[in-house]
Formats: structure tokens, sequence, C-alpha cells
């Protein structure tokens, strides 16, 4: 009988935490439920926390389509999409827009149109804009003789004296 001893080497080392294993396949498992960490979205393995983390943000982090809830991995990818499948046309000249807040815009700043009510042949963009019309052409003094309106009650005296001098038709 020999004295012989089984003599198992440990010839692999975890380069973590430096311990010993017998066989590549022993060093792999240790590696996988010590060291790696782990997707927890889809059970992936890496070997670091931050392989991970550009993983989830290349793998798990989507875009959703505001219009149709599609999932891009970008902002341009959704940006693309948007502009190739999502089109709003504008009815009143064609015009197309990637959104519908541009096509609202394009509709408030080019086609949207109010008339004046007291000179029928001016046109504003907003309320505003008509508004400011009416204060300054249409709310000052007007001459009862002639129909014609002024800015300041000076300048209605100043025509009323030079054109309606004997009629002196003042209103306010």
């Amino acid at each position: 009988m020999s004295n012989t001893c089984d003599k198992t080497e440990y010839h692999l080392k975890c380069k973590d935490c430096n311990r010993l294993f017998k066989s590549d396949k022993e060093l792999q498992t240790h590696v996988k439920l010590i060291h790696d960490v782990q997707c927890e979205l889809c059970d992936k393995s890496f070997r670091s926390v931050e392989e991970m983390e550009s993983h989830h943000r290349i793998e798990h982090l989507a875009m959703k389509c505001p219009y149709c809830d599609k999932l891009y991995k970008s902002d341009e990818q959704m940006r693309q999409h948007i502009r190739y499948k999502h089109h709003f046309p504008c009815e009143l000249c064609n015009k197309s827009f990637s959104s519908y807040e541009k096509l609202n815009n394009h509709d408030i700043y080019v086609h949207l149109t109010i008339e004046c009510p007291s000179c029928n042949n001016l046109f504003f963009r907003s309320d505003e804009d008509l508004l400011n019309h009416i204060k300054l052409d249409h709310l000052n003094l007007r001459c009862l003789g002639c129909g014609k309106w002024f800015h300041s009650e000076e300048l209605r005296n100043v025509h009323l004296r030079q054109k309606h001098r004997k009629s002196m038709a003042f209103s306010k």
C-alpha cells in the first residue's frame, strides 16, 4: 500500500477576493454568484455596476412616442419616428408639422385672423392686436359732421374749426 495523498491543486484564483478554485467552472460559478451584478429587469450578469447601468440605459430605458406609445431606445429614434410616421397637416395650406403644438402655433400665427368690426378691412392675428387697433383707431374722438375719427380732442377741435366752423358739431 502506498502512502499517496490525493492532492487537489487549487490553481485558479478569483481576481476579486483571491479565493482559490480547482477548476475554471468552479471559479466562474463563484464569480457569477458572488461578484457579478445582475440586471433586475432581464437577469443578465455584469462584472461591474457600471457595466450593468450602461446595459440598463441602452436596453431598458425607452422613450415613448406621445402619439402612439411606441417605445424607442433613444430620443433621436423617437424624433425620427414622429417625423416620418406622425404628420400633423394644416388643413388650410397643407403644410405638415411634427407635433400638434407646432401645427397649433402655425394656425395661430399664419391663419387665425380676426376682422375688425368697425372698419371691416383690417385683419389681426390675436385678440390683443385687435384691441390695440380699436383703442388706437376707433375709441377716440369722432367728428359728427363728417364721421372722421381723431386720436385726440385737440386734433378733432382743429378739424372742426377748419372744416365745420359754422356747425361746430362736437361729440365724444
